[in-house]
């Protein structure tokens, strides 16, 4: 993510139970430079339980309004394809406001699997990784 930009920036996030969502949405809320225009938190599987996603979304909320971001409000998907349809739609609609198409950096971190279904259904081999060269930013758990 190139904070010196003005792009429409989204977060989409998911953390298994076994890692602590606030820790890792709290290391975000630090990152001044960087303002989330969209945040998704978004079911990865079925067994993902809607009270759960919620939970963190509270979560974010809180951190939000602690350090007084201007961050956008979380919204929960219940599927990553949910999810990738708000992105398309807010693209949309700012394209109707500015007449233009936005420049969208979305940045999908918390959880592994999250980011390996996001491969996926991008049809990105996960073999291919080490040649994604401008178009993503890939380390650890996070795609950016």
């Amino acid at each position: 993510i190139d904070p010196r930009a003005d792009p429409d920036r989204v977060l989409i996030f998911n953390c298994a139970r076994t890692r602590s969502a606030s820790d890792l949405l709290a290391t975000l809320a630090k990152r001044h430079d960087i303002k989330f225009r969209q945040v998704i938190f978004a079911k990865v599987s079925k067994n993902d339980k809607k009270d759960a996603i919620e939970e963190i979304r509270s979560a974010w909320e809180s951190l939000r309004h602690e350090s007084s971001r201007k961050d956008a409000q979380g919204r929960v998907a219940d599927s990553l394809e949910e999810a990738f349809e708000m992105v398309r739609e807010r693209r949309r609609e700012v394209e109707k406001i500015k007449g233009k198409a936005p420049l969208v950096e979305v940045c999908v971190t918390g959880s592994l699997h999250l980011v390996g279904f996001v491969f996926d259904l991008l049809q990105i081999p996960v073999y291919n990784i080490g040649n994604l060269k401008q178009d993503f930013s890939f380390s650890g758990d996070s795609l950016c």
